[in-house]
């Protein structure tokens, strides 16, 4: 089992690896391969893994803060990818320790700016119990 990968605050020290499989999580979102749920903590997409029920599907998660008010925007704390492996991805947003990385004077993480636009295409397509339910009905 892999330990979860957590994400350096230099962008030198980021693996690309977890950069292209943000890109490729994405792009299936917008290809509406992805199908987004809001769930309590936040979104969670799960993918079954075909040809092998017996795995356990590969889960992806955000989890978010709590809107204070609604002109206030929702934002994410933690994205993480399971497999049936384990965690093979944790990413932390941290606002202070973006600030102290900008005062650092550290460059962008491009994992982070990728996790930030996967989570603004989300919060868009994301659904809720009601959302999905006319959505199945409206295509019956």
């Amino acid at each position: 089992m892999s330990s979860p990968l957590q994400l350096p605050s230099d962008q030198n020290l980021v693996d690309p690896s977890q950069v292209n499989l943000v890109d490729s999580i994405i792009r299936k979102t917008r290809e509406k391969k992805l199908y987004w749920n809001k769930a309590k903590p936040g979104f969670v997409a799960v993918i079954p893994v075909t040809g092998q029920p017996s795995l356990v599907p590969m889960r992806l998660e955000f989890h978010c803060t709590p809107s204070i008010a609604p002109s206030f925007p929702q934002g994410w704390q933690h994205f993480v990818v399971t497999t049936n492996e384990g965690i093979v991805l944790r990413a932390d947003n941290s606002m202070i320790s973006g600030v102290i990385a900008k005062l650092a004077g550290a460059g962008s993480n491009p994992l982070l700016e990728r996790i930030d636009q996967l989570f603004a295409l989300v919060t868009q397509v994301g659904e809720g119990s009601l959302e999905r339910a006319k959505n199945v009905i409206d295509r019956l």
